[in-house]
C-alpha cells in the first residue's frame, strides 16, 4: 500500500525526512487528495520508475529543496524551489506548477516523457535543467513558460499541440513536433 496517504482537508508538513517505498508494486509512496502538503529538505523515492513517488490530487503544495522520484499533479497547485525530480514530472488536469531551479533527472529506461503538461495546465518557472542528452517535453492543451534554461534548449524534443502556448526565454522553441 501507500507509505503515506493524506485525505480530506488534512494538512501535512515534513522537514528533513525520507519516504522510501522499495517495493516494485505500482503503489505511490505518498498519495495526497483534497489536502494541503509541504515538504522541505526531504526525499520521496519509489522502486518502480513508472509509479509516482508523490501523487497530489486537488492539493495546494509547497516543495523546497526536495528529491522526488516521479511527481504527478492532478488538479493541484504546486510551488517548488531547488528540487530534483528523478524520472519524470506530470502536470495534469488544470494543475499549475511554479518553480525556481528545478532539475529533471530522467533516465533512458523511463518509457514516458521527462516532463509533460496536459489538460489546461500551466507551468511557469526559471532555471530548468535536464540531465539526459535528449529530453522529451510534451505540452497538450496547456501553457509552458520558462526562463534561464540550464540545459541546451535545442536538444529538447518538444511535442506541442496547436492549443498550447510554449515560451522559452520569451520565444517558442523552433524544434518542436506537432502532434498529429
Amino acid at each position: 500500500m501507500n507509505t503515506v496517504g493524506i485525505y480530506d482537508d488534512a494538512h501535512f508538513y515534513a522537514e528533513n525526512v525520507r519516504f522510501l517505498h522499495p517495493l516494485n508494486n505500482n503503489w505511490n509512496t505518498i498519495f495526497c487528495k483534497n489536502a494541503s502538503f509541504a515538504l522541505y529538505d526531504s526525499v520521496v523515492s519509489t522502486a518502480d520508475i513508472e509509479t509516482a513517488g508523490l501523487y497530489l490530487e486537488n492539493c495546494p503544495n509547497l516543495l523546497v529543496n526536495d528529491t522526488i522520484n516521479t511527481l504527478y499533479l492532478k488538479n493541484s497547485n504546486c510551488k517548488q524551489k531547488d528540487c530534483l525530480i528523478n524520472h519524470s514530472i506530470g502536470v495534469d488536469f488544470q494543475s499549475s506548477l511554479t518553480f525556481i531551479r528545478m532539475t529533471i533527472n530522467a533516465n533512458d529506461e523511463c518509457p514516458d516523457s521527462d516532463f509533460y503538461a496536459l489538460n489546461n495546465s500551466i507551468v511557469e518557472g526559471r532555471y530548468l535543467a535536464f540531465t539526459t542528452d535528449s529530453p522529451i517535453v510534451d505540452v497538450v492543451s496547456s501553457s509552458f513558460a520558462s526562463r534561464n534554461f540550464y540545459s541546451d534548449v535545442n536538444k529538447i524534443q518538444w511535442n506541442i499541440d496547436d492549443e498550447s502556448t510554449v515560451r522559452v526565454d520569451g520565444y517558442p522553441p523552433y524544434n518542436n513536433r506537432s502532434f498529429d
